[in-house]
């Protein structure tokens, strides 16, 4: 059973595509189980679980008194696939938030070719792209950026591109995070909340308004397909000068 509010879909869905949101998502709910009956998320697209989400945008507030994504408030176990989606509105949970993803619980979490513009805002757990990665939770960011405002009271746990990463060492050292090609622009803040990992890229706000950043992004994912990455259903960026790339 769960109550999770989506802007297309509140629990359970195999596949989306295409989809868009611009309507506000709240939930109220208060309590969350650690399994696939979850209560209270909310996502931009997805409240929670899904498996494959391509090619979505939402332009929709999110809020949430547990896990909010400004695509998907929380997933558990199995494989999720996010590719080519964005989010650039407002994520409002106390914590658990992140501009993509709010949290996730097991399973296979990959994050391709996809970008944050949103403020995520709570107490602590936030992140630009993804809040919360579980110890038990493999996870892969390739290719995305996040230039929202990640604001939160305990600076140990909130990161640009993700809040708290837990796992990868003792008996989780196979259970990563990584990161391939991920830009943020706020260098007051890890990139990480809690931990140090290559693939986080510091630009400057207007380094990411030119014309390369859009062709160093297009460019990278032939180097990620060399290195054995399915990039087929990625999109093209493209970009306008003075202006973030978009897909």
């Amino acid at each position: 059973m769960s109550n999770s509010a989506g802007g297309i879909v509140g629990f359970g869905v195999y596949k989306l595509e295409d989809c868009y949101n611009e309507g506000k998502i709240q939930s109220l709910g208060t309590e969350k189980t650690n399994g696939p009956n979850t209560v209270g998320c909310a996502g931009g697209i997805v409240g929670s679980d899904a498996t494959m989400i391509y090619n979505c945008i939402n332009n929709g507030e999110v809020i949430s008194n547990i896990s909010a994504g400004g695509i998907i408030g929380y997933k558990y176990a199995q494989t999720l696939e996010i590719v080519n989606n964005y989010n650039k509105s407002t994520v409002n949970g106390k914590s658990y938030s992140g501009g993509i993803i709010g949290e996730t619980m097991a399973g296979n979490v990959k994050i391709y070719n996809s970008y944050n513009q949103g403020k995520v805002s709570g107490t602590n757990i936030l992140g630009g792209i993804a809040g919360y990665k579980y110890w038990t939770t493999i996870m892969s960011i390739y290719n995305c950026y996040s230039t929202g405002n990640i604001e939160g009271t305990n600076k140990t746990k909130i990161g640009e591109i993700v809040g708290v990463c837990d796992g990868g060492e003792g008996a989780y050292e196979n259970k990563i995070l990584e990161l391939k090609k991920c830009y943020y622009c706020h260098n007051d803040k890890n990139p990480i909340g809690n931990k140090t990992l290559e693939g986080a890229i510091f630009k400057e706000e207007n380094q990411m308004k030119k014309i390369d950043f859009k062709e160093e992004l297009n460019s990278n994912k032939e180097e990620l397909k060399q290195d054995g990455v399915d990039i087929t259903y990625w999109k093209d960026w493209i970009q306008e000068q003075n202006s973030y790339p978009t897909l």
